[in-house]
């Protein structure tokens, strides 16, 4: 069931300390913007661990996450120990989906781990694993629910290289495209990022995505759509694209023209960004929509896209 909180600037959740206020927020965030790699730099180093095929780790409390406990990601290992692929994917997705996608990657040599989105099943937090609280009209509690994901999803590629894979590659879908974004932009460890179904700007999303209408009621009787950019500009994909660019890694995009959940003009938007900036940029558009392109033959299109993406040229 869709739930959403009533709109919280929510500033100490993600700046300990902090008033929660609107203009405490935007002052927040303003400062920590012009330090992004910081901002998204673990306070404490997460411990991973490795029985079988799972990678696990605990979340302790105290540490600044919003979403605690235990967390055990499937890993579909390959025979030989070469490249790996770490699968980041949509808000909502069930402990099953992308794993018939890992199993393809693995069955071509390809190492592959499904992350696992705070709050999703498989994380439950006081027996509720409620999606909605990844994202939702709590600003800075989203904000943290972010800089939670891209840590560990960094975290993971940096285990990964350290237990002996010479390359990392990283895949998101949707939500975890913007995710995927970020991280790729700021870890050492990612030298490669598909980005499917994107965004330039994540609170233009919220505010005309067809699956978030139910946030942008909440927060639209206290903010403009310009201060919500600005409140989550730490989570825009266009914000990073001088660092892709920096950094010289190959991105891979993927837009759909009739996409009503990342409207299409966004994602036209962010690869026009990212060629201005000179982002190494592989970008195609499909005549499909955010779901459809999980149908045939959108989805076998994109699954040799991505195939030829990943694997070791």
């Amino acid at each position: 069931m869709r739930k959403t909180v009533e709109f919280i600037p929510g500033t100490s959740a993600v700046f300990p300390g902090a008033s929660d206020d609107i203009e405490s927020l935007l002052h927040h965030v303003h400062e920590a913007a012009a330090d992004r790699a910081r901002f998204f730099t673990a306070g404490e180093p997460i411990r991973f661990a490795e029985t079988g095929d799972t990678i696990s780790w605990t979340v302790p409390d105290g540490v600044g996450y919003r979403c605690l406990g235990p967390v055990r990601l499937p890993k579909f290992e390959a025979q030989t120990r070469g490249d790996a692929v770490i699968v980041v994917p949509h808000m909502g997705s069930t402990e099953a989906d992308f794993n018939a996608l890992c199993r393809i990657f693995r069955s071509r040599g390809l190492t592959a781990v499904r992350y696992i989105l705070p709050f999703h099943k498989g994380r439950d937090q006081d027996g509720d694993h409620g999606t909605w609280r990844l994202v939702n009209a709590d600003l800075g509690a989203t904000i943290a629910n972010f800089r939670q994901a891209v840590i560990e999803v960094m975290g993971l590629a940096a285990h990964l290289r350290q237990a002996g894979y010479r390359r990392v590659r990283l895949i998101g879908f949707s939500i975890g495209s913007c995710i995927s974004t970020i991280a790729a932009a700021l870890s050492e460890h990612i030298d490669k990022v598909s980005l499917n179904l994107m965004a330039d700007n994540f609170a233009k999303v919220v505010w005309s995505g067809r699956a978030s209408w139910h946030i942008r009621s909440a927060v639209e009787k206290h903010m403009t759509l310009d201060q919500l950019s600005k409140a989550w500009d730490l989570l825009h994909p266009s914000s990073y694209a001088g660092h892709l660019a920096a950094r010289g890694i190959p991105v891979q995009m993927t837009t759909a023209d009739f996409d009503k959940v990342m409207p299409c003009e966004y994602g036209l938007s962010v690869g026009a960004e990212f060629r201005t900036a000179r982002v190494q940029l592989d970008w195609q558009r499909y005549k499909c929509g955010h779901y459809t392109i999980a149908l045939p033959p959108f989805n076998l299109a994109l699954l040799r896209r991505l195939l030829k993406f990943v694997e070791p040229q």
